[in-house]
């Protein structure tokens, strides 16, 4: 369990950091969380916000989606907008 733990909150942290909202995100969050304590002080769980659970796992998407799309071939980003607008599907 610790190390999904581990794994889940480093994934959080690169997926709010490559937004660059790391520091915000983190700021946010310790003011909206409170803890789950067992009789001896430990922390058990975690309560936060349901916005803030929603765009922790939207982070945690985009930063899983980000680290598996690397190794797959890519477009420049100038062909798929030709590409859009060609097709009429956007009118940028």
């Amino acid at each position: 369990m610790v190390g999904k733990l581990v794994e889940f909150n480093q994934a959080v942290m690169i997926a709010a950091k490559g937004r660059g909202r790391m520091d915000a995100r983190r700021d946010a969050m310790q003011k909206n969380v409170q803890f789950v304590i067992d009789t001896e002080g430990h922390r058990k769980a975690v309560i936060l916000p349901i916005e803030e659970y929603e765009e922790m796992m939207e982070d945690l998407h985009m930063g899983r989606a980000a680290c598996e799309s690397k190794s797959q071939p890519h477009r420049p980003f100038e062909d798929v907008i030709k590409e859009l607008r060609a097709t009429d599907e956007i009118d940028v």
